[in-house]
């Protein structure tokens, strides 16, 4: 899922994608989500913290100012219980800070059959171009995308779907600054009745060619109670591309398929898959085209195995997204180029006694090491209460290039026992990822809850790079 933070200076902001109750119109297919707002005080400093809540159409937005956080605190908030006038509307946010903070979005079900929320993070300036992979249409199966302009002027946007038999194109014209617009694939009768491809988004400055800026989010659920996902657009692909979780119903039974789609819109890509227990898959994707490869598929894997992947092309850049599957969950989490030193976790809870009643979540966090090999001890992560205190700290073992260790609350002894959850019935916890300088580190953290007799619920995000010193 893509990766970034916040570093507010003078008038720049950071644009959040949110859904609010309800989402889509009422002859949309898509259920109806609400959004609770995580952001972590990754800075130096306390920040000071304003949200703007922009309506759909970008009229009347209203600001909040929140209270003082703290150096390594974290704060949840639900729209509308900030504003009551959001509550029943459908819009985005825009969020000032004066230090850095990372920022996530949970999409949480209106309806009580539906149990599983989508987690995605937010982005600070967007480009002119958003690439939205994976997204899914069918009996069923409902994805909204939410687009947003986050230029300070109108823009413009058309969005190209590929993985249908030609290329669908939509526009949407002289969206506000600031503002989203949604489009629903269940609205869009020339995708046809079953559809899994990608979008582009790009963005001009109304009325003219001038590149705008534009950022977007999908939204998925497939049907099932449990399996709801949220992806956010990237700028970009990349020639060489990590993967923090390569499964085989390893880590009790879950699976992981990446689906990897060439950007180029002339060259085809020879795709190759290099997983880290030796095995390898291979593909030629034709331009603008994508497709799914499993863990379980090279020949000789093993019912178990549990480990890493790195993706790489003869040349055209690629995104890539991997999904995890468990007994009825359904998580997603970007491939990335490069990593960083030190990585953000806004969200991080852990229940040891409330988990296998499925009351409370569980999140664990696997880390990769995509430079030189880092000898045991060399990261760490350090686990924060919501008031910015530390509560523990856990060296990890040696991690090589391209391998991955795995770290949860747990590993700080009894503290960690019930980590983010206080008697006061109040949620929060967050977790920072450091490795020495200018070592390249990335980070998948997954929340997982048991749903039912054998069933999961949960999702997955993309650690943050801390850019602050």
């Amino acid at each position: 899922m893509k990766t970034t933070a916040l570093r507010v200076i003078a008038s720049a902001i950071l644009c959040l994608l949110i859904w609010s109750l309800p989402l889509g119109s009422a002859a949309a297919a898509s259920p109806a989500f609400t959004t609770s707002i995580t952001y972590q005080n990754i800075g130096s400093d306390v920040a000071h913290v304003t949200i703007t809540y922009i309506p759909d159409g970008g009229v009347d937005p209203v600001a909040l100012t929140q209270p003082d956080l703290p150096i390594g605190a974290s704060q949840t908030v639900i729209l509308s219980s900030l504003d009551p006038s959001t509550a029943g509307s459908r819009g985005s946010v825009r969020i000032k800070s004066d230090v850095e903070i990372a920022i996530l979005a949970s999409q949480v079900p209106v309806s009580t059959t539906i149990v599983g929320r989508g987690l995605s993070t937010a982005s600070q300036a967007g480009s002119s171009q958003a690439w939205l992979p994976y997204l899914a249409k069918a009996a069923g199966v409902s994805t909204m995308l939410a687009l947003q302009n986050q230029d300070v002027t109108d823009a413009d946007l058309r969005v190209t779907f590929y993985g249908a038999a030609s290329p669908v194109v939509v526009e949407r014209l002289a969206i506000p600054a600031g503002a989203s617009t949604y489009i629903d694939l269940a609205d869009i009768s020339a995708l046809g009745t079953s559809y899994t491809g990608t979008a582009l988004v790009t963005a001009v400055q109304s009325g003219t060619t001038n590149p705008g800026r534009v950022n977007g989010s999908a939204l998925t659920s497939t049907g099932v109670s449990t399996e709801v996902f949220s992806t956010e657009s990237v700028a970009a692909g990349g020639s060489k591309l990590y993967m923090p979780l390569a499964l085989c119903y390893g880590m009790g039974g879950m699976s992981t398929t990446y689906y990897v789609f060439n950007t180029d819109a002339s060259q085809s890509a020879n795709v190759l898959v290099t997983y880290s227990g030796g095995k390898t898959d291979t593909a030629n994707l034709p331009a603008l085209s994508g497709r799914s490869f499993n863990a379980c598929t090279p020949s000789g894997v093993l019912a178990g195995y549990s480990g890493s992947a790195v993706i790489t092309s003869s040349g055209p850049g690629l995104i890539a997204v991997g999904r995890i599957k468990l007994l009825g969950m359904a998580a997603t989490f970007y491939g990335q180029a490069s990593g960083a030193s030190r990585l953000a976790i806004p969200s991080a809870i852990y229940s040891t006694a409330g988990y296998s009643g499925g009351q409370k979540y569980r999140t664990q966090i696997t880390v990769m090491n995509l430079g030189a090999n880092l000898a045991a001890g060399a990261v760490k992560a350090k686990f924060y209460g919501k008031d910015g205190a530390l509560i523990g700290t856990y060296s990890l073992p040696a991690i090589n290039n391209g391998s991955r260790q795995d770290v949860n609350a747990a590993k700080i002894g009894s503290a960690g026992a019930e980590f983010g959850y206080y008697s006061d019935g109040s949620i929060g916890g967050s977790v920072v990822i450091e490795g020495p300088a200018g070592s390249s580190l990335m980070a998948v953290a997954w929340q997982t809850r048991v749903a039912g007799s054998g069933t999961y619920a949960g999702e997955a995000y993309n650690a943050i790079p801390i850019t602050s010193q």
